[in-house]
């Protein structure tokens, strides 16, 4: 693969990219994902050129993976739509103390597209929904210990810059000192 220089300037996009990752206290999520965007871009014209016209295109360095993500969301059917908030405020939880401040946290895979408030079409469009997003990159599945698939927010980048993330968390203060205390009571419970 071969960077693009400017033939104005003669820099290189990866002298413009390194510059713009220094300034940025999430940087290797961030540039992971632009030179992701950039190498697909590439691989579709098959020239192994990483350009400046690309760049541009996915958002630049601070915008491409909010730009990514809501992209990737508005192509989502109504009903995965519809799914989303239920699955994302499950892989998160609030850090005690701090106002508004989130954390990623894994869920199993069945937790998130079999709860009993879903109907067939339900748990169908979350399992869709998850599976496009994993595929997206934007979430990542693993296997853990028990053989149990784990569905996850790879990164800190995606919650702290994707408006509509935030946004569609921003009224969940109820429902996860909710789920935190029900979740310590079952551990209670179990343990006894």
């Amino acid at each position: 693969l071969r960077f693009e220089r400017d033939s104005e300037t003669g820099r290189s996009l990866d002298d413009f990219l390194l510059k713009a990752a220094t300034n940025n206290s999430d940087a290797l999520p961030r540039l992971q994902h632009v030179l992701s965007l950039l190498y697909d871009r590439q691989l579709r014209r098959k020239d192994g050129l990483l350009r400046y016209s690309d760049y541009s295109e996915v958002g630049q360095f601070k915008k491409a993976l909010a730009q990514h993500a809501e992209f990737v969301f508005v192509k989502l059917r109504p009903d995965e739509q519809h799914a989303f908030k239920f699955v994302i405020r499950q892989l998160v939880a609030p850090i005690i103390g701090k106002d508004k401040m989130l954390v990623r946290r894994p869920a199993p895979y069945h937790d998130l597209v079999s709860s009993p408030k879903f109907n067939d079409r339900q748990s169908a469009a979350a399992r869709e929904l998850i599976d496009c997003l994993v595929n997206e990159g934007l979430l990542s599945a693993e296997i853990d210990s028990k053989h149990c698939r784990l569905i996850r927010i790879p990164q800190d980048a995606l919650l702290n810059n994707w408006p509509r993330l935030g946004t569609s968390l921003s009224e969940d203060e109820h429902f996860f000192g909710m789920r935190d205390r029900l979740e310590e009571g079952v551990r209670l419970w179990v343990s006894r």
